[in-house]
């Protein structure tokens, strides 16, 4: 058993999330077309830059959160996903109520091929995010304040998808 070899244990609860981590610490991004732009390599679609300029906008705010290359903040935060929590997410490490309902900010990258999503996978697609995030979330205390409701489009809710889209690299489908 390899469990045993590596930790020399069997497989548990540990075991199996350090093996987890250790494998997406092997998954590496950094050829989506996203990284060709930035490195001035292509230039995306017209539909790809609306998304872009909607994503980094002030109305819609996804970049306040998903920044720099690997799109996160790295901070915990509370979506306003639900006005009760099942799962406590920060607070079951901090023991802090303020921190009921944050869970820490997701990458983006490969973000085509990693639904479900949210902590979770309570939403199956990215139209269902972005509805979501439209609603501008629950009331709950915890609610982080740059989050509220805006107005989106089916055009742009398209040109946003495929935006985010240029953010997953086809290269780890063909070569795992």
């Amino acid at each position: 058993q390899l469990s045993m070899e590596v930790f020399d244990q069997g497989i548990n609860p540990f075991t199996l999330t350090r093996s987890i981590a250790a494998y997406e610490r092997t998954i590496i991004s950094a050829n989506s077309r996203y990284d060709q732009f930035l490195a001035g390599q292509i230039d995306l679609s017209q539909e790809e830059e609306a998304g872009r300029e909607l994503f980094f906008s002030e109305e819609i705010g996804c970049g306040s959160c998903h920044t720099g290359v690997l799109l996160t903040d790295f901070a915990y935060s509370n979506v306003g996903q639900y006005n009760s929590y099942s799962d406590p997410g920060r607070e079951r490490i901090t023991f802090d109520e303020n921190d009921i309902g944050k869970f820490k900010t997701p990458s983006l990258r490969n973000i085509e091929y990693t639904a479900p999503y949210f902590h979770d996978g309570s939403f199956e697609t990215l139209e269902e995010v972005i509805d979501f995030f439209a609603t501008g979330g629950s009331d709950h205390m915890n609610k982080d304040p740059r989050l509220s409701a805006f107005s989106i489009n089916d055009e742009e809710k398209e040109q946003l998808i495929a935006f985010l889209k240029t953010l997953s690299d086809p290269y780890l489908l063909i070569n795992p």
